[in-house]
């Protein structure tokens, strides 16, 4: 996003994939995933998809949820999960859950959502037209390269035991264990600031 919190190009053409599918979907919550990545900016990523969202038509029956926690996709995976487990404990059983993400980037989305929810999840890849030749190739090398990290670091964790990815995240990961940024929280402070942060009537 611009030092203004409005969308740039790539996160325009998500938020409009997101739209189309909450409303096809009749969706109950639709998630905004980001943290306050510039520091030229007040506003998280998430709160600046919201606030892109809440203008269009009709989305207002749909119940928007800024989670500012993650910084990267393994946070994402993480604290929507941790998200739609406070919201109802038996999401699992019988919700439809829908990802979308960029082209390049939905292969390593799925593999880390996947393991982290451990459920059958609808993914959706938004294709972008501006990205040439060379710089397909860079994301896909890059891509390519953070996805085996995530499987190197989070191999030994069962896939679904959102305790333990939680613990791993907040114990080797640079974005969240303190060596870059501010570490989080332990589990159950994360869940009391999610509590006070969604606020459902």
């Amino acid at each position: 996003m611009t030092k203004e919190g409005y969308l740039e190009i790539e996160s325009k053409s998500r938020a409009e994939e997101a739209y189309k599918v909450a409303q096809k979907e009749s969706a109950d919550y639709l998630i905004t995933n980001g943290w306050n990545y510039r520091k030229d900016c007040k506003l998280s990523l998430a709160d600046a998809f919201s606030n892109y969202l809440i203008k269009k038509e009709n989305i207002r029956k749909c119940t928007i949820l800024c989670q500012r926690f993650s910084r990267y996709t393994v946070g994402d995976a993480i604290f929507s999960y941790l998200f739609l487990d406070y919201l109802n404990k038996t999401f699992h059983k019988r919700s439809k859950i829908i990802v979308i993400s960029s082209q390049y980037h939905i292969k390593r989305v799925e593999y880390i959502f996947t393991r982290i929810f451990n459920l059958k999840i609808n993914f959706i890849g938004v294709p972008d037209k501006k990205f040439n030749d060379q710089l397909m190739h860079e994301l896909k090398n890059s891509e390519e390269k953070s996805l085996n990290e995530f499987k190197k670091s989070f191999d030994d964790v069962e896939s679904g035991n959102i305790f333990l990815f939680y613990k791993k995240l907040r114990e080797i990961h640079p974005l969240y264990n303190g060596e870059i940024h501010q570490k989080i929280p332990d589990l159950k402070d994360t869940l009391n600031i999610i509590k006070k942060s969604i606020n459902i009537k």
